[in-house]
């Protein structure tokens, strides 16, 4: 499996144990003989102790969905839910959904194209509020040259929820040298005076915190922020 969807995939089995608990505070965590999160005990100022507990099902190491539940007492109440879809070994598509009145939301996706085993594209998608339409609001493409990673771009857009009209609001390249990065250039659109401004960075560390602010910004936005805390 390609190690950048290996990498999301991971991100997205484990985000619940990743992720600090904002409004609680975790004192157990459990996990099943192949090292998958089950379960998660935690005190809530309002409610005492209650768990997370997430059901999966399919293959151990690539599963069909996740069902995330929540426990209080003898209650337990379905809260949201994963499901992946493959292509062979590579995973080709997540769907987040949440769960209100035991009526199942569809949030957002992500969508992932391959050419000769490596990933070429991520689509990313969210619900819109009110038309409760999916679009794009993210695209991710790889460039290659030979075996090695040339470029990654994240193209962001934004839509007017009312008319659909869609416009790209930014842009960032991230160049690699050897599969190692070398520089960043950001090109974004001020939402005051409507002009593009770019930046290019060439600190590595810089580089790194801004790809994972854009990562966790695309996962927030397709999972409706649903999986950022409990």
């Amino acid at each position: 499996m390609n190690r950048y969807i290996l990498k999301f995939l991971v991100i997205v089995l484990f985000f619940v144990s990743a992720s600090s608990i904002q409004a609680a505070s975790a004192e157990k965590k459990q996990y099943d003989e192949s090292g998958r999160l089950i379960q998660v005990t935690y005190n809530n100022s309002s409610n005492g102790k209650c768990a997370k507990k997430l059901y999966y099902e399919g293959d151990c190491k690539k599963p069909a969905k996740i069902v995330y539940k929540d426990l209080s007492g003898m209650e337990s109440k379905r809260s949201k839910e994963v499901r992946y879809k493959y292509s062979g070994d590579l995973v080709s598509s997540i769907h987040f959904y949440t769960y209100k009145d035991d009526r199942r939301i569809h949030e957002g996706q992500i969508e992932y194209s391959y050419e000769d085993g490596r990933i070429s594209q991520a689509k990313y998608y969210k619900r819109l509020k009110p038309s409760k339409k999916i679009f794009m609001f993210a695209l991710q493409h790889y460039a290659y040259s030979g075996k090695a990673l040339k470029n990654r771009r994240f193209i962001q857009f934004e839509i007017n929820p009312e008319t659909l009209n869609t416009m790209q609001s930014g842009q960032h390249v991230i160049y690699y040298k050897e599969n190692h990065i070398e520089s960043m250039r950001s090109s974004i659109m001020d939402s005051k005076s409507k002009k593009i401004i770019e930046k290019r960075e060439k600190d590595i560390s810089i580089i790194n915190s801004r790809i994972k602010e854009i990562e966790k910004s695309c996962l927030t936005k397709a999972s409706g922020n649903g999986f950022i805390k409990f």
